[in-house]
């Protein structure tokens, strides 16, 4: 198990994900697993996430929200930390 579980939710902001994304990958802090929630984007969100290897992980489904969506990313999340 990780320590730390960092919980991304995202619908239809591919280029801000890139971002967040790219600047996790750029820790030096290593002991993470990443959940990106993602509600079903049509903006190649999908595409992308399907590029993506561990320490990231991720599932595309349609949501009832955001707060839904952080609530599925923590039901998911193996850390003893959640961020």
């Amino acid at each position: 198990e990780k320590t730390i579980s960092i919980i991304i939710p995202t619908y239809n902001n591919l280029e801000k994900l890139k971002e967040c994304v790219a600047s996790i990958q750029h820790q030096k802090f290593r002991d993470f697993e990443v959940w990106i929630v993602d509600g079903n984007s049509s903006d190649g969100t999908i595409e992308y996430l399907q590029t993506l290897e561990k320490p990231f992980h991720f599932v595309s489904e349609k949501d009832n929200g955001i707060y839904h969506a952080m609530n599925k990313g923590v039901s998911l999340s193996k850390g003893e930390w959640l961020q």
